[in-house]
């Protein structure tokens, strides 16, 4: 009797506890719907939100113009700048006349240059060379120059106004070569080139200003370039043709027209071994001056040596350097026939170098001349 109660009464404690266990199950499940709900609401709510801001860049997108949407075609991208200023203090003493001195911004260079496209590119060079004399303008255009090249092959052609290839010039000291003096040549050309591995020959034609008082493109010229290793020493080279150097800017100066068609070659070379640097260049003329001075066949050339070493830990470089003309003496005998000099070049900071140069000179007169140059030059 009592355990037949007993066992009742546990069999109904015990439904009593599984009903409310149940009971408990069913709320926790409920309360996890309603937050399950409540998540999925707010994901919609969220993709929502996402989906009105990609319409509103969409918006922005189509309302701004390729070029700046493209950051990597933006124009300033495709663009660079850079200068040149260089400032100069020179003293001269020359036999026969008083010593002089001056300080002249001897450069200014401003140059932009742009990368229009993949087969498209442009420069321009805006130029101011200090005029110490008055006889001309300080302010020039150096350069106005179209590329169009294949940027899959080697052919170019180049159309403007720049330094036509004839002659490199280049050199260590801080005076130009007398080869630059003479046949360094600017003018509004069309040139057409192409590559053969470390070779690169072009073919120019332009107007010049010696020519007949119509406008003809009868002059030419070509170039032939060379640049290469050859076990650690380096190499380049250049040949080049003119049909006309009184279209040079110097030559230009001692020929008048009845002279004629003047035609020229010039050979230039630099070997660079370690930390020397040896140049060579020759000029001449492949014609003789018809009047101005019948029979010269004028030259010159520049033969130079560099090395290149630390100074206080700065990139440095001193150079020495031999120059001389020929057959000038008929034309003006105050040119220069023989110059020897030497310079040292000093990187002071970054993009900022000074130079002292040292010149003897002696003109075809016999005029012994000293001249002492210093040069702070910056560069960006």
């Amino acid at each position: 009797m009592k355990k037949t109660a007993m066992a009742t009464a546990l069999a109904a404690a015990l439904a009593c506890t599984g009903t409310a266990a149940a009971a408990s199950i069913e709320d926790e499940l409920a309360a996890i719907k309603a937050r399950l709900m409540a998540l999925e609401k707010q994901v919609q709510d969220q993709n929502k939100v996402i989906a009105e801001k990609d319409a509103e860049i969409q918006a922005m997108k189509k309302d701004t113009p390729q070029i700046l949407r493209d950051d990597a075609e933006a124009w300033h991208n495709r663009i660079s700048v850079g200068g040149l200023i260089e400032v100069e203090a020179g003293y001269v003493d020359s036999d026969g006349a008083n010593a002089e001195s001056d300080i002249v911004a001897a450069t200014v260079e401003l140059g932009i240059a742009a990368q229009v496209n993949d087969w498209v590119s442009a420069e321009l060079v805006l130029l101011y060379e200090e005029d110490t004399d008055g006889t001309g303008n300080p302010f020039d255009v150096d350069t106005a120059l179209v590329t169009i090249a294949d940027p899959d092959a080697s052919w170019f052609v180049n159309a403007g106004h720049y330094t036509l290839p004839f002659g490199t010039y280049e050199t260590n000291m801080v005076s130009d070569p007398l080869t630059l003096d003479l046949g360094e040549t600017g003018d509004t050309a069309v040139e057409a080139g192409m590559g053969f591995g470390p070779l690169t020959a072009s073919l120019y034609v332009f107007d010049g200003d010696r020519g007949p008082g119509y406008p003809s493109v009868d002059n030419l010229g070509f170039a032939l370039n060379y640049e290469g290793d050859l076990e650690g020493i380096g190499v380049a080279g250049h040949v080049g043709y003119l049909g006309d150097v009184g279209e040079a800017d110097g030559f230009g100066s001692l020929t008048v027209p009845a002279d004629g068609d003047i035609a020229g070659w010039i050979a230039s070379a630099s070997i660079t071994a370690g930390n020397f640097v040896f140049i060579a260049e020759y000029l001449a003329t492949l014609d003789d001056f018809k009047v101005t001075a019948p029979g010269a066949e004028p030259s010159a050339y520049n033969l130079e040596v560099g090395y290149n070493f630390a100074l206080g830990g700065k990139p440095s470089v001193v150079a020495f350097s031999y120059q001389g003309t020929d057959d000038l003496d008929m034309i003006d005998p105050t040119l220069q026939e023989e110059r020897i000099g030497a310079a040292i070049w000093v990187e002071i900071m970054d993009g900022t170098a000074v130079a002292l140069e040292y010149l003897v000179e002696e003109a075809y007169d016999g005029t012994d001349t000293d001249t002492l140059t210093g040069k702070v030059a910056v560069e960006f």
